[in-house]
């Protein structure tokens, strides 16, 4: 018997966590002060968690008195069900469902608001509110997968816009 994760819940607070363009004089995040490092990154810890949807909003400040406000918006409940098929691969999430095809490999992706769907080459990955993955790109035999300055600038354009959809947040960069 392979032990399964049925459920997961949540319990204690958030902290949120950025980076700024340029030194920012100021931050706040939801009206409280967060702490200001000196690589442009600030953090605010303790932040109560609600169950479903939560919205953070960043707001920053230069010496200049110009400022830049950000705001995010995540679902995050406080319990998650999975379920398995017979072959002990996960068929959702309590968000996506997936199909399998032959054997483990999956097939669809679906959004359960139904609005995408996608092929996985491999299982896919659970997601826990919170955590931190270590996700990398690299060319087969190690080559490189940008070319030049104009496709690594469209390579950061590209992350950087899915990271405002999706809420991810890139803490650290190679090139």
């Amino acid at each position: 018997m392979v032990s399964q994760l049925t459920t997961g819940t949540r319990s204690g607070t958030l902290t949120v966590a950025g980076t700024t363009t340029s030194a920012a004089t100021n931050v706040t995040v939801n009206g409280q002060t967060a702490t200001r490092y000196g690589d442009n990154t600030f953090a605010r810890e303790g932040f109560a968690l609600s169950d479903g949807n939560n919205t953070f909003t960043a707001i920053a400040q230069d010496s200049l008195g110009r400022g830049d406000t950000n705001a995010v918006t995540v679902n995050l409940p406080a319990t998650v069900n999975f379920a398995y098929d017979q072959n002990g691969n996960l068929t959702t999430d309590g968000r996506r469902t997936f199909a399998y095809g032959k054997g483990s490999v999956p097939n669809i992706d679906t959004d359960l608001a139904g609005g995408w769907s996608l092929r996985m080459p491999r299982k896919p990955r659970v997601e826990y509110p919170g955590a931190i993955y270590h996700v990398m790109n690299r060319g087969d035999r190690r080559e490189p997968i940008l070319k030049d300055d104009e496709d690594r600038r469209c390579f950061l354009e590209t992350l950087g816009q899915a990271c405002g959809k999706t809420g991810w947040q890139v803490h650290a960069y190679l090139r």
